[in-house]
């Protein structure tokens, strides 16, 4: 073999090297993003309670969203009625349920909600509640629940 080939020879096979792998583009990933859970959380007097179980949904044009966990654990639940938007609802109705007895606003109670987000596309919705609730007749309860700063985030309603 000819050594005066050999440096050139290395020298084309070092460049061709560099050129295929410089040029090659970098594989980047653009992961689709994760969305955000849903998500609640309020205060029944002065206790924080945030739910492990978050859902929502629609059924003859009422809109709900519930929260719980195990049976054990605190229950609410917001009926918003007819929701195509963000503001203030009109006649929400808020229930809480804890040791078998509960609680709502339907008895003569108050309830605010605010829906904050709402995405009729992606079914997602946001918001705020708080409300003053009464104990159901039959109830062992003889005193009123007050909800406060109530929020429920990215709720999925279907």
């Amino acid at each position: 073999m000819n050594y005066s080939l050999k440096p050139t020879l290395l020298a084309a096979l070092c460049a061709a090297t560099l050129l295929t792998t410089a040029c090659k583009k970098d594989k980047t990933d653009n992961p689709t993003p994760t969305p955000a859970a849903a998500s609640m959380s309020y205060k029944v007097g002065t206790t924080t309670v945030t739910p492990t179980v978050v859902a929502g949904g629609q059924q003859f044009g009422v809109t709900s969203i519930t929260s719980g966990g195990a049976a054990t654990t605190p229950q609410l639940s917001i009926s918003l009625g007819s929701v195509t938007g963000t503001g203030v609802i009109s006649a929400p109705t808020i229930s809480y349920s804890e040791n078998s007895v509960a609680w709502s606003n339907a008895l003569g109670g108050t309830a605010t909600v605010n829906v904050t987000a709402y995405d009729a596309t992606a079914k997602k919705i946001s918001g705020t509640f708080s409300g003053t609730l009464f104990p159901f007749i039959g109830n062992t309860a003889t005193t009123n629940k007050v909800i406060s700063a109530g929020t429920f985030t990215n709720v999925t309603i279907q």
